[in-house]
């Protein structure tokens, strides 16, 4: 029989208190309450705990959110609950007690193992660190090491975050070998602060500059490469009279000035005698020396000095510079605009001139002729120039010619009336302008001969970007016939100012054919250097192209170039014999570097000793001389 509902028990009549925790412990515990039991039996026992528990929070749950108390037995049992929580909390406050005590004990341990742990791998470190085989190199070696982490931007030599400062701080034995090789120390750069009002105070900002008399003592006896930049550190004769002992060693000069040139500048150069001197490089970022009635005379007690290196925005700056040029081996001229005035590239080539001519035993002449690229509209012309033949001297000795232009110009009016003879090797570079061999309406062959006949002696030409017709640059490559090294980036400028690469026609007059009776061209030449230019359309055909080139060129050479034509080569000069008979240095630009692949596996496997692929990442960019 089912156990009734609490609605059928509750219509009987009154319950007492008694009965009533009867019934509902009988209706908890799924007794039937009309059966009939022995309440002697439950009086005086104590029910279990666990059913203790379930009647206890029955009540609480019954009684929870009402404002009725419990009847004495229901609080009796809440007692019971009452004193079995709290039994049971004092018990599990000693456990925790306990457990944090073990706790402690335990952090304690494992802090001590942590703290074992750190000393045994610093002991280790340190034992691995004796170990090391940095320790065991000789100190020349580490010495070499120390020289070769210098940075190669010279201005930077005297900062603490570069070496040699910055290795000084790694521990004393690195501060030791380091203060004691000079090589470390000799070069330095001195640089004055425009902003000080009170040229009082420039003694003692510049005995107390970071580094500078420890650069000046580690150095020793050795020669100096000394930078200075911008003037105020001459502003008095105590001031020159802390650094004047470092130019008496000076090897290199570098002088870097934004404002005019103090007058206590031009002395102080004119008297010291720089008798290590051999190299001096100035640079004027305005029209320093124009406006002054004063020449500058530099280094006249300069018996080693073979190297001048200038760059100006206005060449009229030249003519101030009294330099004993006669001895000059090596010039670098880079030259531009003034600001606020025309440009007018005439008046630059005719100043240039006049300061080669005062060169007359030069051996390498390197020069950066600035522009404003194409917005140049009118173009050098040879008829243009006013200048002389008797205003120019023979550049007997005078073997490497460099020479980038950034204005329209043909090359014919920059040469003009320049006479080399022994001139083994030119490079010629057009920056973002048409840069032409010679005039539209000139035949090529008739102004090699006449006006530019150096180039029949050749041995190595660099062509970047000079515009020229196929016809032009045939004629070219006939006049040229010692080359032995040849770069040459050929096409033309659009109308949208774009250089286009065409090489096609120059690849195929280089390439050796299967004709016994065919003459090679440029039959001496050993390293070729092109720019891979391709189309879409024609990928697989521009390949295999390039690869028959380096091919057939290198199998010519290999069978043309025997013992006697070896040694015949070797009478020449040395210079001229390379370790390969011949090699293709190809190169590619970012887009197509990936084609480098199957050029080379269509070259097989001769392409090891034929090829060489090489990256460029504009070809656009490709310069051959770098502002000083």
């Amino acid at each position: 029989m089912d156990p009734p509902s609490r609605m059928s028990v509750s219509h009987k009549l009154p319950w007492s208190d008694k009965a009533l925790f009867s019934l509902r412990v009988k209706i908890e515990r799924g007794i039937d309450p009309n059966l009939q039991t022995d309440s002697s039996a439950c009086v005086g026992k104590r029910p279990d705990s666990r059913y203790h528990d379930t009647l206890a929070e029955s009540i609480l749950s019954s009684y929870s959110g009402t404002t009725a108390s419990p009847t004495e037995d229901e609080a009796h049992i809440l007692k019971g609950l009452q004193a079995s929580c709290q039994s049971e909390i004092a018990n599990l406050r000693l456990k925790a007690h306990d457990l944090l005590t073990k706790v402690e004990r335990i952090s304690k341990q494992l802090a001590e193992i942590q703290h074992t742990i750190e000393r045994r791998s610093s002991e280790a470190a340190l034992a691995s660190s004796l170990c090391g085989p940095i320790r065991r190199l000789p100190i020349e070696l580490l010495c070499r090491i120390f020289q070769m982490c210098l940075p190669t931007n010279k201005l930077r030599r005297s900062r603490v975050s570069v070496a040699p400062l910055l290795l000084c701080l790694v521990c004393k034995a690195w501060r030791d070998i380091i203060t004691n090789d000079p090589l470390l120390w000799s070069c330095f750069r001195l640089k004055g602060d425009s902003s000080i009002a009170d040229p009082r105070r420039l003694p003692y900002l510049v005995s107390l500059r970071p580094g500078l008399r420890e650069f000046i003592r580690n150095s020793r006896n050795l020669p100096l490469d000394i930078i200075l930049i911008q003037e105020p550190f001459f502003s008095d004769e105590r001031s020159l009279s802390l650094i004047s002992p470092c130019f008496e060693r000076c090897r290199v000069l570098s002088v870097i000035a934004n404002n005019h040139v103090e007058r206590t500048i031009r002395q102080a150069l004119a008297r010291i005698q720089f008798l290590l001197l051999e190299s001096v490089s100035f640079r004027f970022t305005r029209p320093i020396l124009l406006h002054s009635n004063l020449p500058f005379y530099l280094c006249p007690l300069a018996p080693r000095l073979r190297t001048f290196q200038i760059h100006t925005v206005d060449s009229r700056d030249l003519d101030k510079i009294t330099l004993p040029y006669s001895q000059l081996r090596r010039l670098v001229s880079i030259l531009g605009c003034c600001e606020g005035r025309n440009h007018y590239p005439e008046e630059t080539i005719c100043n240039w001139k006049s300061l080669v001519r005062r060169c007359t035993s030069l051996e390498t002449l390197e020069v950066y002729f600035h522009g404003r690229g194409n917005l140049d509209k009118e173009c050098l012309e040879y008829d243009r120039l006013s200048d002389n033949p008797e205003d120019l001297g023979t550049l007997n000795a005078l073997k490497k010619f460099t020479i980038r232009v950034g204005f329209n110009a043909e090359l014919d009016a920059i040469f003009r009336y320049l006479s080399l003879p022994l001139l083994e090797s030119l490079h010629v570079e057009s920056v973002g302008t048409v840069v032409t061999l010679i005039h539209q309406e000139l035949e090529l062959r008739d102004v090699l001969q006449n006006r530019m006949p150096f180039f029949s002696g050749l041995t190595d030409l660099r062509l970047l970007r000079v515009s020229m017709t196929n016809d032009e640059l045939h004629s070219l490559l006939l006049s040229v016939p010692q080359l032995v090294s040849l770069d040459i980036l050929h096409g033309f400028y659009g109308s949208d100012s774009l250089f286009w690469m065409d090489d096609d026609n120059l690849v195929d007059w280089l390439t050796v054919w299967d004709d016994p009776g065919a003459e090679v061209l440029l039959p001496r030449l050993k390293d070729l250097r092109l720019y891979f230019a391709h189309l879409e359309e024609s990928v697989t055909e521009d390949v295999q192209r390039y690869a028959n080139l380096a091919i057939s060129r290198y199998l010519w050479a290999t069978q043309h170039y025997s013992s006697r034509n070896f040694d015949l080569l070797l009478s020449k000069g040395a210079n001229n014999v390379h370790s390969h008979p011949f090699q293709l240095h190809l190169k590619f630009e970012g887009v197509t570097w990936k084609m480098r692949r199957d050029v080379m596996e269509a070259v097989g496997d001769v392409a090891a000793c034929s090829l060489q692929v090489e990256y460029s990442p504009s070809f656009t960019k490709e310069c051959i001389i770098q502002d000083i």
